[in-house]
């Protein structure tokens, strides 16, 4: 009976109780991520080679078996076999367009390789390198061809310059640019459609195909088809926003007048009644401006970072992240251009949007309000008096690594500044219990800023501790940071070391720790 009841127990056990297989997961979730990776993959392979789903290429190769008979059979009997190898029918193909047949025989066989070239795993494009079909094709881009010939060979154009470096190369150095920005035209919306795919394919590949690109006039023949794309064609204005924004992931390498172009096209660009086109438009502003107080300064004379505050009232997170972005990037720059941020509310806009869901709006917030906290006096001030600051302290311990980065540089650059009174607020503020979890985190600058922020508020009070009736040192260590700081000096970095052992010294042996200037560095002394 016993041997019964133990079986019973056993099987109940095994059958219900089980815990999850560690290994098992680990598998599972790897698999998960490589098929995630190789949908992304897909996805922005099909956006390159213009097709609209993963089934068009099948769709479309079907109903090319049963027009190959029509228009190509005559000049290669056998082309429409299906054993035939990529070889054999990339060659066949070749043949027939190397012997300049009929325009309609011509555009078939163009559009059968295109087709072919489509598919997830195309064949190799040395294949058609070595039939020399690339100067064939690019020869081909002259409207004496047919209008017709020349889309399909654009088209084509486009998948070939969306695979490997070296195979765009190829093209690139056969002059693929000039004939491509050369058949950009308003008779043909189509083939212009075509081209500028191909241009932007270029364009991302790397920044010496979007030099040439610039270099040819490709922005100013954009421009002199505006009328087209600005109220006609919204397929041609979303390529011309995709070709924009891949060159100005370039911006740092593109010249004065290159910039100008670019802006200029963003103007029409970002007023057309498209969500998708508008939230391009503000990466490509925000790619312009990056870090840059002349680029900054040209946006804001052009009144761009008013479609930022427009994109805040978006209920899509990622227009809503890119809009906080590109304002943030603003206040990056001088006194001035970050003024004219805060006079349009953006304090109390963010103070709606913060501890958002998503993380990256989060991590945006903090980034422009360290930007605000680098500001002037009145800047500092209006920051400190505002509602949002005493909430901002709590991203210090955020569960995002960029929000806490940059809360501790918003702290920072506050106490480099601050006036003493102002930096003791902070304690009134529960400023080391946030200070405490986020020196749990590994991060070298996020140590540094804090380390810097302690120190910073231990010399206010040192200064002020005659005018205030309380012992900072107390609440300093209940928060646990005296523990956090004893930790630290074993830490492998010898300047997070040095600084955390002169803090201790400083504050809890001599008693008086040396004045601090305002903007003087807290560690140059302890680092050097």
């Amino acid at each position: 009976m016993m041997l019964v009841q133990d079986y019973r127990f056993k099987h109940r056990n095994d059958k219900f109780l089980q815990g999850f297989n560690e290994e098992e997961m680990k598998i599972k979730h790897e698999n998960f991520n490589v098929e995630l990776r190789r949908n992304k993959r897909v996805e922005k392979m099909m956006k390159k080679r213009k097709i609209i789903s993963e089934n068009a290429a099948d769709k479309e190769q079907e109903n090319l078996y049963r027009s190959v008979s029509q228009d190509l059979q005559s000049y290669s009997a056998g082309l429409s076999d299906r054993n035939l190898s990529d070889f054999d029918k990339l060659s066949r193909l070749t043949e027939i367009i190397h012997s300049d047949p009929p325009m309609n025989v011509l555009a078939a066989a163009l559009t059968a390789i295109r087709i072919m070239i489509s598919v997830d795993s195309p064949p190799d494009m040395g294949i058609l390198i070595h039939l020399d079909f690339p100067l064939k094709c690019i020869s081909l881009l002259d409207y004496s061809n047919g209008a017709a010939v020349v889309s399909e060979a654009a088209w084509t154009i486009c998948n070939m310059v969306s695979g490997k470096h070296e195979y765009a190369e190829v093209l690139v150095n056969l002059s693929v640019i000039q004939r491509l920005i050369r058949i950009i035209s308003p008779d043909y919306p189509l083939v212009c459609e075509h081209a500028v795919w191909a241009i932007s394919n270029l364009c991302g590949d790397c920044i010496e195909f979007a030099e040439e690109v610039l270099e040819n006039g490709y922005l100013e023949k954009i421009m002199k088809i505006k009328h087209i794309w600005t109220s006609q064609n919204m397929e041609l204005a979303s390529l011309i926003n995709w070709s924009i924004h891949n060159i100005s992931l370039r911006a740092k390498d593109l010249n004065p007048i290159g910039i100008i172009n670019v802006i200029e096209i963003v103007k029409e660009l970002i007023v057309i009644d498209n969500l998708q086109i508008f939230h391009s438009c503000l990466c490509v502003l925000s790619n312009i401006a990056n870090l840059d107080n002349e680029k900054i300064q040209l946006i804001v004379d052009n009144e761009f970072h008013i479609y930022g505050f427009e994109g805040l009232k978006s209920n899509q997170n990622c227009i809503i992240y890119d809009s906080l972005k590109f304002l943030g990037i603003i206040c990056s720059g001088n006194h001035d251009q970050t003024q004219v941020i805060i006079d349009l509310g953006i304090l109390d806009i963010i103070e709606t949007l913060i501890d958002n869901e998503c993380n990256q709006i989060d991590d945006e917030i903090y980034f422009t309000l360290a930007n605000i906290a680098a500001g002037n006096s009145s800047q500092l001030e209006l920051l400190q008096n505002h509602r949002i600051f005493k909430r901002a302290i709590k991203g210090l311990a955020h569960n995002s690594p960029k929000s806490r980065k940059e809360a501790s540089f918003l702290f920072s650059n506050f106490c480099k500044q601050a006036k003493n009174f102002n930096k003791l607020e902070l304690v009134e503020l529960n400023i080391f219990s946030s200070l405490s979890q986020a020196l749990d985190f590994n991060d070298p600058d996020i140590t540094n800023n804090c380390l810097d922020i302690i120190y910073r508020i231990f010399t206010a009070w040192n200064a002020e501790k005659y005018y205030i009736n309380y012992d900072i040192k107390d609440l300093f260590i209940s928060a646990g940071c005296l523990a956090k700081l004893e930790a630290l000096t074993n830490h492998m970095n010898e300047n997070i070391s040095a600084m955390s052992l002169h803090i201790i010294k400083e504050i809890f042996e001599n008693n008086e720790p040396e004045i601090v200037f305002e903007g003087d560095s807290v560690f140059d002394d302890v680092i050097n």
